[in-house]
């Protein structure tokens, strides 16, 4: 009779340790992503940036910052409703997602922006890729049966050649972007 008991006790006792566990686990993913695109968010990847520029230095070696920004999402939020602009951001993000391989890193900083990093060599490569993928996502902007312009503007900039810190990086990217917004038939010309 007490081994039994000793037997519930310790079946107990592991129940509440594997959920606790599972609990904190999931505690970790949620504060680590973002709740509608399952990307990383704001904090973690600066947390990321931080361990890829102490590689970057220790090897000698350099990345790319690239902040992307949903063209008009508040007009299409308030023309088509916000579930159809979440459904925007979804397919945004599902194209940014084919840009990202092993190395790098993507994740939702706002509302309508994201950032990745990205370990391309070659600049134009990765500005080609971009350009690419800113094509596909105009092919195939049809969203519950209506047809629902959608793009993205981004700029980009080095560590190492810009800067070293999160900061001055930032920055430069979101300027870089704001050019390109604001001149866009220029990019539209490259593609």
């Amino acid at each position: 009779d007490d081994d039994i008991k000793c037997m519930e006790f310790m079946k107990n006792s592991i129940e509440i340790a594997i959920s606790n566990f599972l609990q904190y686990e999931e505690g970790i993913y949620l504060a680590n992503r973002d709740s509608l695109t399952k990307l990383y968010n704001r904090v973690y990847i600066e947390e990321k940036f931080e361990k890829f520029k102490e590689e970057a230095l220790k090897d000698n070696s350099s990345f790319y910052v690239v902040i992307f920004d949903i063209d008009n999402l508040k007009h299409i939020n308030d023309k088509y409703g916000h579930s159809e602009g979440d459904i925007v951001i979804l397919k945004i993000v599902e194209e940014l997602k084919n840009l990202v391989s092993e190395n790098d890193i993507l994740a939702r900083i706002g509302g309508d922006e994201f950032l990745g990093i990205f370990h391309d060599k070659d600049v134009d490569i990765l500005f080609n890729k971009i350009k690419n993928s800113l094509i596909n996502i105009n092919k195939t902007t049809e969203i519950n049966n209506q047809n629902i312009s959608c793009s993205f503007s981004f700029g980009m900039s080095n560590f190492g050649e810009d800067g070293h810190e999160f900061k001055e990086l930032f920055k430069k990217a979101d300027e870089r972007m704001y050019s390109i917004k604001n001149h866009r038939e220029n990019l539209d010309n490259m593609c």
